[in-house]
């Protein structure tokens, strides 16, 4: 049997898919990831895709077993204090894996066990994982899709960087005041660049020169955001200004500071509201479905919502029923980051065929 390796996000992945049928029952949870014991739906069966096969993992109608069923054939019944089990040493493992990639044998004997063989089963779409499940509120029984973030490793990112997200700014005045250095800051990513660029920006923004938007390089990308709102792409540019001249990243910090300098002009007693809500629309259809660089007519992949797995192991999710805690547990956990400048192509000031100098910022948004 070849062994199989992860990071902790992929084996998050796992852990969360044992401890959903260990459990049984998912709990909603509030803005700041605080379970709501009055928000709940319970578990009938997971789904999972194995290559070409699609299993059902079926939790028994008194609820002590689970039933490994392929087609109409079940393959295993098995105890579902099992699961528990394997989650809860999983989860030890997970905290105590040092590196980038590591294994766990007693778990892929476990998930041989039960017919897994991927960490990470397939998914087309945003979703990670299948769930069929009950709502009170509805008497209904709806699959759904949920993506899975894990506080476990890493933060993951909600927006990866890609060239179709580089925004194009126009500098407008004397650039010729300010000795321009090719090249100077192209290397790297993370916050010792962000901090370099943002050097960089606001020295020449000191000089009295403007970065104003002047369009996206992507044009799905902008039809995209305009879908969301027409004023997204403004919004999105004077975003990515606060991150990469003023050096404010937080989502939450950025809203606040759009509404003290309100580019679009709002009435003052309405725009704080008005940023918030955007920016929060923002944040949803990016988790949901919408990508740059694929046409998006407004219909979400992750229809179920976000699964969260936190760093005791508990895991919680935001249905899309519960939209207001979803979006408020967006806006209050992402943040901007700075990618590569060299794999991305942007951050460079360089002048156009009409004589004017331009520069190009990207944009990722990553969870705290």
């Amino acid at each position: 049997m070849t062994e199989l390796t992860g990071n902790k996000g992929e084996w998050s992945e796992m852990y969360a898919f044992l401890r959903i049928i260990a459990d049984g029952r998912l709990y909603g949870a509030d803005g700041d990831t605080n379970r709501k014991d009055d928000v709940y739906y319970d578990i009938i069966k997971v789904i999972r895709q194995e290559d070409k096969d699609s299993l059902d993992y079926v939790i028994s109608k008194d609820g002590r077993t689970a039933e490994v069923i392929s087609g109409n054939e079940i393959l295993l019944t098995i105890d579902r204090t099992s699961f528990a089990e394997e989650a809860d040493h999983l989860l030890d493992t997970i905290k105590a894996a040092q590196g980038r990639s590591f294994s766990s044998p007693r778990t892929q004997e476990f998930m041989s066990r039960i017919k897994c063989f991927k960490i990470k089963a397939p998914s087309a779409d945003k979703s990670d994982i299948t769930i069929q499940i009950h709502d009170f509120r509805t008497n209904m029984d709806p699959t759904l899709g949920f993506s899975i973030k894990s506080k476990l490793g890493h933060a993951s990112t909600l927006l990866n960087p890609g060239k179709t997200t580089n925004i194009l700014f126009v500098l407008n005045g004397d650039i010729s005041k300010f000795l321009i250095e090719q090249g100077e800051f192209s290397f790297g990513s993370g916050d010792k660049v962000s901090r370099k660029l943002s050097d960089k920006f606001s020295a020449i923004e000191e000089q009295g020169i403007k970065f104003d938007y002047a369009g996206m390089d992507n044009d799905t990308f902008e039809s995209n955001l305009t879908m969301i709102d027409s004023s997204m792409p403004v919004i999105v540019a004077e975003m990515l200004k606060l991150h990469y001249i003023r050096g404010i990243s937080n989502i939450e910090d950025q809203a606040t500071e759009l509404e003290k300098i309100n580019p679009l002009g709002y009435k003052d007693s309405a725009a704080r509201q008005l940023y918030q809500y955007k920016i929060k629309k923002l944040l949803a259809a990016i988790a949901l479905g919408m990508k740059p660089a694929t046409d998006w007519d407004g219909k979400e992949d992750a229809n179920g919502g976000y699964i969260i797995v936190k760093e005791d192991g508990e895991v919680l999710c935001y249905h899309v029923y519960n939209r207001n805690d979803f979006e408020d547990y967006l806006f209050k956990n992402t943040r901007l980051d700075t990618p590569s400048t060299t794999r991305y192509e942007f951050s460079d000031v360089y002048k156009g065929i009409d004589g004017k100098y331009y520069v190009k910022l990207n944009l990722q948004i990553r969870f705290k």
